[in-house]
């Protein structure tokens, strides 16, 4: 995994209730925040469990490519780094935050895709969309045909996995 290269500094949407998780047995699913979310913040910041607080790695920290002005708590969209068994490949997952997703965002998105060749799985209200490679496509076909989205659930990007594609300006995933 890549070293963190911003700090939250007071966002708090992948506690908001827009990714889905269990916390300490309470569910967190679109619509329901994290049980532990309070005004201002985390109530067991300090005593937070590894799994999923401590574990879960926002891409916009850790993705040099990612501008600044998609902070999830300024662009309403979360990035998350995916990977799928099925089709050995790793993909963005973005989320969108309580707001339909902006035309600059999708179009970034877009951009990015076709910049850096990644695969990606972005969802507008409530529609699933996905571009990448053939394998991921057919993949996420598969799913969405059934209307089944096993990548709602699925883990992130483990810490120090080889599996996370290094993003170069040459659009090379390596």
């Amino acid at each position: 995994m890549r070293p963190t290269i911003r700090e939250c500094g007071g966002c708090t949407r992948c506690c908001e209730g827009w990714l889905y998780s269990t916390i300490q047995t309470y569910p967190m699913y679109p619509g329901r925040k994290c049980h532990f979310m309070k005004t201002g913040g985390c109530s067991i910041y300090e005593t937070r469990p590894e799994d999923p607080c401590k574990q879960y790695v926002c891409a916009w920290r850790t993705e040099a490519a990612i501008p600044e002005w998609m902070k999830p708590s300024e662009s309403n969209v979360i990035f998350t780094w995916k990977y799928s068994e099925e089709v050995q490949q790793a993909y963005l997952d973005v989320v969108e935050c309580g707001e339909k997703m902006s035309v600059e965002v999708l179009s970034w998105i877009i951009h990015f895709h076709l910049r850096h060749n990644v695969n990606v799985c972005y969802r507008i209200d409530r529609g699933t969309n996905y571009i990448g490679t053939i394998k991921f496509m057919k993949w996420m076909e598969k799913y969405a045909s059934l209307k089944l989205f096993p990548f709602w659930n699925e883990e992130t990007v483990p810490e120090n996995s080889p599996t996370q594609p290094e993003v170069t300006n040459q659009g090379e995933q390596t």
